[in-house]
């Protein structure tokens, strides 16, 4: 199974390995198999709560990473825990805060709303960061000493 997993990858093909932390799924798997992506199962992703420590969910990511996988985590079901996971360092994730299962040919409408929303949303933060970076030249040039230049955001310029 290791040879033609391996050959699989030779080929451009990624392997992830699957509802990790339960069943089949175990740690000796991570360094008999060439697997690119951890997908941490959901029943790790279940019980967060954001602010509470996580030490199992955040061993899992800082394991994946030590072995230069990316982590999916699965049962993602709303913004907080989207947040949590992503301060714990997780890269991907996979739920209903994003999509309900999907028929394939409902899926390229799908992905075009999503992208759009994306751009938006990334739109609407450069936005706020702009603003908050006037905030805060505008501070500057108020607080620099009469003989001093004002400091300047890099990204001002």
């Amino acid at each position: 199974a290791a040879q033609v997993l391996s050959r699989c990858r030779e080929l451009g093909i990624g392997l992830s390995l699957d509802d990790f932390g339960t069943g089949y799924s175990s740690l000796a798997y991570l360094q008999r198999f060439p697997f690119d992506t951890i997908k941490i199962d959901q029943s790790f992703v279940k019980p967060l709560v954001p602010g509470e420590p996580a030490v199992v969910l955040g061993a899992i990511v800082a394991l994946g990473h030590d072995l230069e996988m990316d982590i999916v985590a699965e049962g993602i079901e709303n913004e907080e825990t989207a947040a949590e996971l992503a301060r714990l360092g997780c890269e991907f994730g996979q739920g209903y805060l994003y999509s309900h299962p999907l028929p394939a040919a409902n899926v390229p409408s799908f992905l075009a709303s999503f992208a759009q929303e994306h751009a938006l949303r990334t739109k609407a933060q450069k936005a706020a960061v702009t603003k908050e970076t006037n905030k805060d030249t505008a501070k500057d040039h108020r607080s620099a000493a009469p003989n001093e230049p004002a400091v300047e955001p890099i990204a001002a310029k």
